[in-house]
């Protein structure tokens, strides 16, 4: 038994020793990989996208360390989106998990951070090329080139520099993809399929596109491999016989792919689930690409000008080109290889030949996915043909040296290996050197901005206790900021201090100062505070026995508060606030201040976070960095995509705020979006508050939730989610305070009655119904709702939906309509009707090219109100309530006339949908809410009255349920505004509602089809080792009946 232990670990030793060189060179290249990262990249690279990427980052591990789980919504951008729903998300969340595990934070310690997670990354890298060029054939020597030239590529240094961290992570990745691939390929196995599978999510889930160009490479070495080796997939068994199909490579990519998209589908299905009504998304990938070529020589300059891009002959550090001399060494190491002919050589060579050609002929206007991600894949298999060329340098040398240093003596062969490792260094050497020779790949870690300015005063600014200093203190006010923290340093033995700080208008005691919020921090030694009293002129008391850790008390528009004291005065003009601090101990007096005050200024960023109330938003036109610094909502963001995608209405504000610049727009777009800030230019109804603040809307109410109460008129639009939104833009300009938009889906027939009679109006954007049946039904509703007063207007002018139309029914004014094209408008009335009040039907007539919608017949009651050439196009019946035709789809031409600056026809909507509303009592109910985190709000209302209603300016996404606290009723959910959310309380003395973001049906099926994937992979994996070891022991036991030792004997004797 001694000697078959010791013949297992023997057997061990020689495997490790024949391991040696290669785990020796994987542990080089890790060495290297790590100086070249500390040496290029300090902490966070870019001010643009690298921050915007933190941004996230930030998002996820506040919440982590707040909540314990990784948020799904994102509160702060686009006035609400989901979390990575439509960006590959795995880089952010390793990032934050690294931040978590390590008790990080951002932006304290986002430096720190980044030099760990981009070691993290690099290393990975590094290790992938190298199990890849292993996997093809190569030496450990080789290996460790290829490494080493992949790591020190350019195009992957400079795409980490400029903040392409989710790119890069992916990019990582891919090598270790191939080479899992190809081994699974060779060796199939449940560890293997599965580990190849894991690889290839990981590339797709950090960026998608990657895996998209992954699975071109993957497909074309897979026909490569058929071509190499027949048995992958059939065996040919002689001429008359019909070869024998393995498919041994078909099911290992089926298998690959299943585990991949399996453990995908937490993400993809969410995913797909946000594009499915946006079909032009998959077609912005190549909205991009460079139209094609208008000559033979055009098209000879482009593929000239893509390859020299590639070979980065013009440019060091260029995103193109993973450097000259990598390029060189890549073109060498592919002549060498056509030599060597041996599969992995030619699996190389096709791969570098196809990145070639993919981005030449993205180049030249071919479409196909950016040419921006074809150069990384050039940059990896160049890199391994680097390897193949030092790999057959070492090797060519070796058979040099041998000629002339013995092979037989120690000393012969170590001399001859010291001089094939130098010239392998020194080849190595060569495209190392633009890096670690020169600055050009260094990436200083940006200014991350503290947020304050300190000041320091010492004794000789206090006498009795009492801060002397107020001038010097009144003129740091006034140039820096608004917000201070005042921390006491006590000497041990204890003391008190007075602080005196003076508040007012310009010209007040101080003077030259207003709106100054100040947070007090207090950091006491050794001290037991027993009291703090608050005093404001002998005015008011407040006494508490325990003082919380920090104090906050602002002084805004006059009213003086201070939530942790729960003290609020009003009327506040002149003030002079001493805030005294004391503390008693058994047996001990009270000693005079004997320290110093530090005095934090608040500016930028943290100032407005401090400045802007819960929910409040800032209107901003980029906002990259916005979120990595502060916890505000803001109207941006940094990833458009998300905008385009989950939230058009984000777009329209962007677009008429930003872009447009139309200052008629804000008032409206202010209470809809609550926004109060506005980073831009001065405009209309925009005033400056001082110093460190951005421009804030003079006549903002602070209200992310607001209850909607009888002054509001609430109009439900049916028709297309199109229409509903060229409405709400068309209307904005005219700043209808008193009316608010409600989106109730396609067709009328999905509304409740009950539900229906809480609108004021109704919009419908024509009629749309299945059957007969449906309209009669249509018809029922509608003249019922009627009966009890309500407003109803319907607009034929959208010609697809009863543009031209027989038997329109009840309560209608029309029966029957038609349609026409004009030239112009030719506007006229008879009569002079509320609707029509301030407008100029000269301006109306003034579009060009119409089509509208003209009534034929109409009912006995109905009443014309306006006419184009004689035919009726708007016309109204009253009857308990007002029911509205009309036949020029107003909301188009306003957006056209508002173009030209006119306003018009969004007057006359407006004065439309004033008319026909009906007065509904809805009280004066109160509200409160507290954020409890990215996924929740908690409302509550106290006297909520019937028809009373909620409005939730927080954008509606499928998963946004809103019920009552300790309840099981779920309330339904209108989009109001600009996207949010509405909902109708019942009535009652108090309420609370939670407003909480759950997981959709797709993400709930996703992680079922993912967690099932995981199981059956793992149980595959360990059934496979299982079966393998009872295969050894039965190999084991066929063996011992061989051998001559005492079990033998024992058989012999039976016998």
């Amino acid at each position: 038994m001694c000697s078959g232990r010791g013949s297992v670990e023997a057997g061990v030793r020689g495997r490790l020793i024949k391991q040696l060189p290669t785990i020796s060179a994987l542990l080089i290249s890790e060495f290297f990989t790590l100086a070249i990262v500390q040496y290029c990249f300090k902490g966070l690279t870019s001010s643009c996208d690298g921050v915007m990427h933190l941004s996230r980052v930030r998002i996820i591990l506040d919440n982590l360390r707040a909540h314990g789980y990784i948020p799904r919504w994102n509160p702060y951008w686009y006035f609400g989106i989901p979390l990575l729903r439509v960006y590959s998300p795995l880089s952010y969340y390793m990032m934050a998990l690294s931040g978590w595990v390590l008790g990080l934070s951002i932006p304290e310690d986002v430096h720190t951070l980044m030099v760990i997670f981009s070691s993290i990354i690099f290393s990975v890298g590094s290790v992938s090329t190298f199990l890849l060029a292993k996997e093809l054939g190569l030496s450990p020597v080789g290996c460790l080139a290829s490494s080493v030239l992949f790591v020190t590529s350019s195009n992957i240094l400079a795409y980490w520099s400029i903040g392409s961290y989710p790119n890069m992570t992916s990019i990582m990745f891919v090598p270790l993809a191939l080479a899992l691939y190809i081994r699974a390929v060779k060796r199939p196995s449940a560890v293997n399929i599965f580990m190849a599978g894991l690889s290839y999510a990981v590339v797709f889930l950090a960026y998608s596109l990657h895996a998209l160009v992954l699975g071109g490479f993957t497909i074309i070495l897979s026909i490569i491999m058929v071509i190499q080796r027949p048995e992958l997939v059939y065996i040919a068994r002689g001429p008359r016989l019909p070869p024998r199909y393995t498919l041994r490579l078909p099911k290992v990519i089926i298998l690959v792919v299943s585990v991949a998209l399996g453990l995908s589908m937490w993400w993809i299905l969410p995913f797909t689930s946000a594009i499915r009504n946006n079909p032009s998304y998959a077609s912005s990938i190549v909205s991009s690409q460079t139209s094609g070529p208008s000559s033979f020589k055009e098209f000879l300059d482009r593929v000239i000008s893509s390859l020299s891009q590639l070979a980065g002959v013009n440019e060091i550090g260029s995103l193109q080109s993973p450097g000259f001399e990598h390029f060189v060494m890549g073109l060498l190491g592919f002549l060498i290889t056509l030599k060597r002919r041996d599969e992995g050589a030619i699996l190389a060579s096709v791969s570098l030949i196809l990145a070639t050609a993919l981005y030449v002929s993205s180049g030249v206007g071919v479409p196909s996915i950016p040419h921006w991600r074809y150069q990384l894949f050039f940059s990896i298999f160049s890199a391994v043909l680097g390897g193949f060329l030092i790999d057959s340098l070492k090797e060519y040398y070796q058979r040099f040296t041998s000629v002339v240093f013995s092979s037989s003596s120690l000393r012969g062969r170590m001399e001859r290996d010291v001089l094939v490792i130098s010239i392998v260094i020194l080849c190595l050497l060569i495209p190392s050197y633009p890096v670690i020779g020169t600055d050009a790949f260094i990436s200083p870690a940006i200014e991350i901005a503290s947020g304050y300015e300190m000041y320091k005063l010492t004794e000789a600014d206090f006498a009795g206790g009492e801060l002397r200093k107020a001038a010097a203190l009144t003129q740091v006010y006034t140039e820096a900021a608004f917000k201070a923290s005042i921390n006491y340093n006590l000497k041990s033995g204890g003391g008190a201090s007075v602080l005196t700080f003076g508040f007012g208008e310009d010209g007040g005691e101080y003077g030259g100062y207003h709106a100054l919020p100040i947070s007090i921090t207090m950091e006491f030694d050794d001290v037991s505070i027993r009291k703090v009293q608050l005093e404001c002129g002998g005015r008011f008391k407040t006494e508490r026995n325990e003082v919380p850790e920090e104090l906050t008390i602002e002084v805004i528009d006059g009213t003086l508060r201070c939530r942790e004291l729960g003290v609020e005065y009003t009327g506040v003009s002149n003030l002079r606030l001493n805030a005294l601090y004391t503390y008693m101990e058994p047996g001990s007096e009270t000693t005079p201040f004997n320290g110093y005050v530090t005095i934090k200024l608040y500016t930028g960023r943290r100032l407005l976070e401090s400045y802007a109330k819960p929910g409040e938003r800032v209107g901003i036109e980029g906002g990259y960095d916005l979120n990595m610094y502060t916890k505000l909502y803001q109207s941006s963001g940094g990833s458009a995509e998300s905008m385009y995608l989950l939230n058009e209405f984000a777009w329209l504000f962007w677009f008429y705020v930003f872009d447009q610049k139309d200052e008629r727009f804000i008032p409206y777009f202010s209470r809809n979006y609550n926004v109060r800030f506005f980073c831009t230019e001065r405009m209309d109804g925009l005033i400056y508050r001082g110093s460190g603040l951005p421009l804030e809307y003079e006549g903002f109410n602070s209200s992310l939730v607001e209850y909607i109460d009888s002054r509001t008129k609430l109009i439900l639009f049916i028709g297309d989610l199109s229409e509903y939104t060229m409405l709400f833009e068309a209307i904005s300009p005219v700043n209808p305070n008193d009316i608010v938009m409600v989106y109730g889906g396609r067709r009328i027939t999905s509304i409740e009655p009950s539900d229906l009679k809480r609108f004021n109006a109704v919009y419908m954007g024509g009629l749309i119904y299945r059957d007969a049946g449906e309209l009669q039904k249509i018809e029922e509703t509608l003249v019922d709702y009627i009966r009890d007063g309500g407003g109803l207007i319907l607009d034929t002018g959208n010609l697809i939906y009863g543009g031209r139309m027989t038997g329109i029914p009840e309560p209608f004014p029309v029966t029957e309509t038609n349609i026409i094209a004009e030239p112009v408008f030719n506007l006229t009335t008879t009569t002079k009707h509320a609707i029509l009040e301030g407008i100029d039907l000269t301006e109306l007539s003034s579009v060009e090219d119409v089509s509208l919608s003209y009534a034929i017949d109409l009912k006995g009651d109905a009443e014309v109100i306006l006419e184009d050439n004689g035919r009726p196009v708007i016309a109204l019946k009253e009857g308990g309530g007002k029911a509205l035709w009309i036949g020029l789809r107003p909301q188009y031409y306003a957006m056209m006339r508002m173009k030209e600056g006119d306003i018009t026809w969004s007057r006359l909507i407006v004065n439309m949908l004033r008319y026909v509303s009906n007065h509904i009592t809805r009280g004066e109910g109160n509200v409160t809410f507290d954020i409890k985190g990215p996924e929740e709000i908690t409302i509550n209302v106290t006297k909520p009255q019937k028809n009373g209603a909620l409005w939730i300016k927080m954008i509606y996404y499928p998963g946004w349920k809103a019920e009552y606290k300790n309840a099981s009723k779920i309330l339904k959910i209108f989009i109001a505004g600009p996207g949010m959310m509405l909902i109708f309380p019942e009535e009652a003395e108090k309420l609370t509602i939670i407003c909480h973001f759950d997981k959709t049906l797709e993400e709930q099926a996703g992680e079922l089809i993912t967690l099932t994937t995981l199981t059956l992979s793992i149980i595959a994996t360990i059934g496979n080792w299982i079966i393998k070891y009872l295969r050894a022991i039965g190999r084991r036991g066929s063996r011992w009946d061989k051998t001559d030792h005492y079990g033998r004997w024992i058989k012999n004797s039976l016998n």
